[in-house]
């Protein structure tokens, strides 16, 4: 029984030990399962670690570029504010239904707007659009919808104060990225200067204009060929041309086919291009008849800034009348000189006479011989008659 009993103790310590074999062998698998569990999760989570670094250095680095975009956004937008305002143009934004956004401080004291008090208006409100000019105002939106933008369009303004401005146009549609307008831009130049400038130039051009017609002598303008480009209308009268018929054709047509007078216009030709001007030169001219007229050649070239010869004008004096006076006074002159030594003669003959006379009455009242006497009185009588 004894031994029973020690076998079936020994029976169950074996069962026992043999148990916990079996759950040591368990707890070393498991542990090994967990200690791969945890190799595997350290590993995961030193490569999540890792990316979550890698991916905060990308947000960091994200973060300082926003920051910095933000920073060139910034920038950019008050340069371009300063800009807008501070630009001497008028400037004007709008959105798409044509109401002011922005307007800067040249356009309001442009319009005699306070600051801001242009945001909000129609474009319409200050577009001056009377019937006189609707037509052209309609033109204008036409072709900005056609080509998205106009320059250089002359318009009239309205200021707050109900006068006008005329001012010129430059305008340009905004749209967005799928091609919808969106606004537009316009700048606004305020163009009363220019055109008092402009009036003041038609002016003086017309006033030029009517002296150039005015002028008695013969004005003719050549460009750096040679080719008349101007004449007044005093060729008519002194060269047969009409101003018209002159325009275009080479101032050689004027030039004499006389030999000698085509050598002594050369000679001053090149006078004239070695000292930039002739004064008061006599030169021979062929009419539109083929004549030949003397005129008295006043000319200045005229020069780039480098020195290059563009052209030239000429005043060119009829002397045919100066010449005939100075023939005249000529003759005069030597009438009157011929007059004098007459003169001369008859005063010197004249005195010589008187004595011829004189000592024959004193012969003839000494002579008592009637031949001698009569000869003497012929004498006298001859004396006399000279």
């Amino acid at each position: 029984a004894i031994m029973l009993f020690v076998g079936m103790v020994v029976g169950k310590l074996h069962d026992y030990y043999q148990r916990i074999q079996d759950e040591l062998e368990v707890r070393k698998r498991l542990e090994a399962e967990l200690q791969q569990h945890r190799t595997r999760l350290e590993d995961m989570v030193r490569e999540k670690t890792v990316q979550l670094e890698a991916t905060n250095q990308q947000l960091e680095a994200s973060l300082a570029q926003l920051k910095a975009s933000q920073s060139d956004i910034r920038r950019a937008r008050d340069f371009m504010e300063s800009t807008f305002h501070c630009a001497i143009d008028g400037l004007i934004v709008a959105d798409a239904t044509g109401r002011v956004l922005m307007g800067n401080r040249a356009v309001e004291q442009l319009l005699g707007y306070g600051e801001g008090e242009l945001i909000g208006k129609h474009i319409d409100a200050i577009i001056y659009d009377d019937a006189a000019i609707h037509e052209q105002t309609m033109a204008l939106m036409r072709e900005l919808y056609q080509k998205n933008f106009v320059e250089n369009i002359e318009a009239l303004l309205m200021r707050c104060d109900g006068g006008t401005v005329p001012v010129e146009l430059n305008s340009r549609f905004l749209k967005s990225d799928e091609g919808e307008i969106t606004g537009s831009v316009t700048s606004v130049r305020d163009s009363t200067a220019r055109r008092q400038a402009l009036e003041q130039l038609r002016q003086s051009r017309d006033f030029l204009a009517d002296i150039f017609r005015a002028i008695p002598d013969v004005i003719i303008v050549t460009d750096g060929r040679g080719d008349i480009t101007a004449a007044n209308d005093a060729v008519r009268k002194i060269i047969g041309y009409s101003p018209e018929e002159l325009v275009g054709q080479s101032s050689a047509i004027l030039v004499s086919d006389d030999e000698a007078q085509r050598q002594a216009g050369n000679s001053l030709l090149a006078e004239f291009f070695q000292k930039g001007y002739l004064e008061n030169r006599e030169v021979a001219l062929r009419k539109k008849d083929n004549t030949v007229c003397t005129v008295e050649w006043n000319g200045i070239l005229e020069k780039d800034d480098s020195g290059t010869v563009t052209g030239s004008i000429a005043v060119l004096r009829d002397c045919s009348g100066r010449k005939s006076m100075e023939q005249q006074l000529r003759q005069a002159q030597k009438m009157e000189a011929i007059g004098t030594l007459a003169g001369g003669i008859a005063h010197d003959f004249n005195n010589i006479l008187t004595a011829i006379s004189g000592f024959a009455d004193l012969s003839l009242q000494a002579v008592r011989e009637a031949p001698l006497k009569n000869y003497i009185t012929y004498i006298v009588k001859a004396a006399n008659r000279a």
